[in-house]
């Protein structure tokens, strides 16, 4: 998954939006995964100096399901800096992956509350007992409080998922969510999609967005804490960072958390019985 000929080198994600083709707006720089613009009631959003701008008409999807990036990653991060222009007249998502049905089980959305900066970010596969199985939240509104960002200058936010250890959320470097991935954790699903400036639905944009993303970019693996630092302190991540950073799993782990099976091995390699 390491892309760079040198440990000096940039490791490439596999989408990466720098927004410099007005043209194209959605352009991925990596020829993967291009997003269309949709709008509403002809909206429209703009591109400027590697900046797309929202203004709560219009936002950046995926053509179709073929062509949706979350249906092909399990451990992933995902980068960007976002900017609000103005506090929302309702709920609004910068950037996300959608959430499945009006009675949502499944979602992963940042958000921000109607009238206020906070930005906040929830996600779920399935519920238990009515509420999220990552998060304990009920539905995808309300999420965790991941920090106020005012409206005057960007801020970087990373979201890192391990399918083998947990869920975080980091906003200029600093953790603010974390949580352990259960098990068959996937957001996959053939109504929600990935979008930028809005949540998207069926298709359709829901929760619009006014402000501006730069410098987004999804790698298939999820950065661990210390190559975030780095991520955040350089705006990209090297060959050698994952080289000396990169967390080594071992082949068996004892986290001794399910009551049903004392000894089970959350690598899933050797489970132990009581006796």
């Amino acid at each position: 998954k390491v892309n760079a000929s040198s440990t000096e080198e940039n490791v490439n994600p596999i989408a990466k939006y720098e927004f410099k083709d007005v043209a194209n707006p959605g352009k991925d720089s990596m020829g993967n995964y291009d997003l269309v613009t949709k709008a509403n009631d002809g909206g429209s959003l703009s591109v400027s100096d590697g900046t797309v701008t929202f203004n709560g008409t219009a936002a950046l999807i995926v053509e179709n399901e073929d062509k949706d990036i979350s249906e092909k990653l399990n451990s992933f991060t995902l980068a960007f800096e976002v900017k609000a222009e103005t506090t929302s007249s309702g709920w609004a998502s910068p950037i996300g992956f959608g959430w499945n049905d009006w009675n949502a089980t499944r979602w992963g959305n940042f958000q921000f509350e109607k009238g206020s900066d906070l930005l906040r970010f929830s996600t779920a596969s399935e519920l238990v007992d009515g509420k999220s199985n990552v998060d304990g939240n009920g539905n995808p509104y309300y999420g965790k409080e991941i920090g106020h960002i005012g409206t005057s200058d960007f801020h970087r936010v990373v979201l890192t998922v391990n399918t083998n250890d947990t869920i975080d959320v980091y906003l200029d470097g600093v953790n603010k969510y974390s949580y352990r991935t259960p098990e068959n954790y996937s957001l996959k699903n053939g109504t929600m999609r990935f979008a930028m400036g809005a949540d998207c639905v069926w298709g359709n944009l829901y929760n619009t967005f006014v402000g501006s993303l730069k410098n987004v970019e999804i790698y298939d693996f999820a950065f661990n804490e210390l190559q975030t630092i780095a991520y955040n302190i350089n705006g990209c991540l090297t060959a050698k960072d994952i080289a000396e950073q990169e967390v080594v799993n071992p082949l068996s782990k004892y986290e001794f958390e399910d009551e049903a099976n004392p000894g089970k091995d959350s690598m899933g390699n050797y489970d132990l019985v009581t006796k």
